[in-house]
């Protein structure tokens, strides 16, 4: 028996809004996924899901080089590495310092540093780690040139299709402009710690501003 055309188009449009990268505005709201605590309870509730969600890209705008995004996602990492895999670090601006993973309940042994200059080369390294079946969590730092709408937006469809954590530090500057990113944050440090700016969530209207 032959398919109408029109019931074949609207097999056609169920497949495509099931997809992980298809937005369909306030009404993801009430279907998200499951995240990864951040293990902190008020951040959680401001998080779509709970905590950071996986298979989407997260880009923070990090001016401060490294330390508090590694503080910010510290527990989740744990977390993580509860199970089978490993934690990539791509480019990043210094090496983990072994014996502090340590005391912090890291294995240093299950950290992978991928250092790469090339533009090129850091985006196809991003990609195949995404495209592995090891990856818990990829913790990238943008390289020298900018990244373009289109490069983000192969990242985010590689992170869609994986099943790790894709977190994308950039600088203010590098930030610019719009992105596919499925969460936006700033961080900000003054004397009393670190300010976690909540500037765009996929799913929802919800911003705001948590200090850790």
């Amino acid at each position: 028996m032959s398919q109408s055309p029109l019931l074949a188009d609207s097999l056609d449009l169920q497949t495509i809004l099931r997809r992980e990268d298809v937005w369909r505005g306030p009404r993801l709201v009430a279907v998200a996924g499951k995240g990864v605590s951040s293990g902190r309870a008020e951040l959680d509730k401001k998080l779509l899901g709970g905590g950071w969600p996986l298979r989407s890209l997260i880009e923070i705008e990090d001016n401060a080089k490294g330390f508090p995004v590694w503080s910010l996602f510290l527990p989740a990492v744990r977390q993580l590495l509860l199970q089978p895999g490993y934690v990539f670090l791509l480019a990043p601006p210094a090496i983990p310092y072994a014996p502090a993973l340590v005391q912090q309940g890291c294995d240093p042994a299950r950290l992978m540093v991928v250092e790469v200059e090339d533009k090129s080369d850091w985006l196809a390294a991003a990609l195949e780690i995404l495209r592995s079946d090891c990856g818990l969590l990829l913790m990238a730092w943008e390289p020298g040139r900018r990244l373009l709408y289109p490069e983000l937006r192969k990242l985010q469809l590689a992170a869609s299709h994986s099943s790790s954590m894709l977190v994308l530090m950039r600088s203010s500057q590098m930030a610019r402009g719009g992105s596919p990113a499925a969460l936006r944050l700033a961080l900000h440090s003054d004397a009393q710690g670190t300010l976690v700016q909540i500037r765009k969530q996929r799913g929802s209207y919800q911003l705001g501003r948590v200090r850790i």
